[in-house]
């Protein structure tokens, strides 16, 4: 890598961490090309960057940043993975992804200006995704008015048997 591409590299790093919300470390020392594949797949199709990257230009670009507190954590093969928008999806695929692979690691993460260590992140992931808790509450806002409605016309149903049986017994 020449001078000109490590300044640029630089430049975009410096742009990525400027506008993010979460990042996540990971180790990817001992994956195969088909992890890297299939992990990079599952980020992209949930709105994540996943970028593999060289420690020393990392850390010039978040020097003198809130991140800077990441800097100890870059070292050995390093990839950072990162989304502008929740921490709890990629939080999930990444522990996923690490029950099945053995040889992928989560270093660490930061989030919303606090680092993140392993059970952090590991808790993020047990947490409901945006998606699953709109979800839930759509289902109360209908479930509530139903149940109410079931509850007024329980009284209605007894009069219109009392009605039904009076009737049957008329004739």
């Amino acid at each position: 890598m020449n001078r000109g591409q490590k300044q640029e590299e630089i430049k975009f790093l410096k742009n990525v961490f400027a506008n993010l919300k979460s990042v996540v470390l990971t180790a990817n020392e001992g994956l195969n090309a088909m992890d890297v594949a299939e992990i990079r797949k599952q980020l992209k199709n949930n709105g994540i960057c996943f970028k593999a990257v060289k420690n020393s230009l990392v850390k010039i670009a978040i020097q003198n940043s809130i991140f800077n507190c990441l800097s100890v954590d870059f070292s050995g093969s390093t990839a950072i993975t990162w989304s502008d928008r929740d921490v709890i999806t990629l939080a999930k695929i990444l522990v996923d992804f690490q029950k099945n692979i053995k040889n992928f690691t989560i270093k660490t993460g930061f989030y919303n200006g606090v680092k993140l260590d392993i059970s952090d992140i590991k808790s993020f992931a047990l947490m409901p995704s945006l998606i699953e808790l709109r979800v839930r509450i759509l289902n109360l806002i209908f479930l509530i008015p139903s149940k109410f409605l079931f509850q007024v016309n329980i009284p209605a149903l007894c009069v219109m048997d009392l009605i039904k049986a009076n009737n049957e017994k008329k004739k």
